[in-house]
């Protein structure tokens, strides 16, 4: 009886690199996934892109103010800038500016446009008369997303200082460029994590500046290798160590602050150092202790209400 040919030796082996390409391909298409996935969170931090939410003509724009800085040794800087659909319909009129700064590591992009969506909100607060039009300017906080911090400190180089860059250089060519009220009662600023810790260190060190800041999870407390471990400018940059002092100073100017934290966020205790004094010296300050700890989420569920703060609190839009 005739007998079936036999497969001979190369079956298994045929077999084995069929599994073995099958695996490698599944192991390459779950790695780029994984990488899309990083890639997006990066870009997003988990919120995807920003999508309108409001008629084009109702629409805010996203620009480019780029300038010079003398206190960071000439070089360009980049900040964006979000301007409200009124700024060009009402070529006439100026408009309040609230400043906002981004933690570390973080860069203006992908912290206020891709993930807390600052455009479209507003868009839609302003649609819903929720809030007056204002400016908002997000400036670069270090010179690339991942370099080491500076906290807006000014460290011991003659071209790192970022508190001199942030209320000198960049107030000026905002002012120069941008139709704003060019005073303290049209000026804010406010920023989460270290971008909370400059914008009281602002607000104290220079109150003649704004009349608004906002503190979003901070720790008001310099780390020492920013300023190159020098024990005074740690001090000088460190809310914790100025509010007490300074604070008297701030509350004649009438300024208004805005702090909150997480209850399961390990600053929550220094959020409430600060606002002690500040309250004690008669600096006109609202806190808030919310559910959450020092993350994405809990920035973006209360933006909303800060940027209705910087609008109850700024001056007008006016000719």
């Amino acid at each position: 009886m005739a007998t079936a040919p036999s497969a001979g030796p190369w079956a298994p082996r045929a077999h084995q690199l069929a599994v073995t390409v099958l695996a490698v391909a599944v192991t390459a298409l779950g790695l780029g996934l994984f990488a899309r996935y990083v890639h997006e969170y990066m870009l997003y931090r988990g919120f995807g892109p920003p999508v309108a939410t409001v008629p084009p003509a109702q629409q805010g724009r996203i620009a480019t103010l780029t300038f010079h800085s003398r206190s960071l040794g000439g070089r360009a800087e980049h900040a964006l800038v979000y301007l409200p659909a009124a700024y060009r319909r009402q070529p006439g009129m100026r408009f309040p500016v609230a400043y906002l700064l981004h933690g570390t590591p973080g860069d203006p992009r992908t912290a206020f446009v891709n993930s807390l969506h600052v455009a479209p909100r507003l868009d839609l607060l302003i649609l819903r008369h929720d809030v007056r039009p204002f400016i908002v300017v997000m400036p670069p906080g270090s010179p690339s997303t991942y370099d080491r911090a500076t906290e807006w400190a000014n460290g011991p180089a003659r071209d790192a200082r970022w508190f001199t860059y942030l209320t000198h250089d960049l107030i000026h060519a905002v002012d120069a460029h941008l139709r704003t009220i060019r005073n303290a009662s049209g000026r804010g600023i406010g920023g989460y994590s270290s971008g909370a810790d400059a914008a009281l260190n602002a607000i104290l060190l220079r109150p003649h500046l704004y009349s608004v800041a906002e503190g979003w999870s901070g720790d008001y407390r310099q780390t020492p290798a920013t300023v190159g471990h020098d024990a005074a400018l740690v001090r000088h940059f460190s809310a914790l160590d100025t509010a007490p002092l300074r604070a008297g100073e701030l509350a004649v100017t009438g300024a208004h602050v805005y702090l909150y934290t997480g209850r399961r966020d390990r600053v929550m205790h220094e959020t409430m150092r600060v606002a002690h004094d500040l309250r004690g010296a008669g600096v006109h300050t609202l806190v808030d202790l919310t559910g959450g700890g020092h993350a994405w989420a809990l920035w973006s569920n209360r933006l909303d209400g800060s940027l209705r703060y910087f609008s109850d609190h700024l001056a007008r839009p006016r000719p």
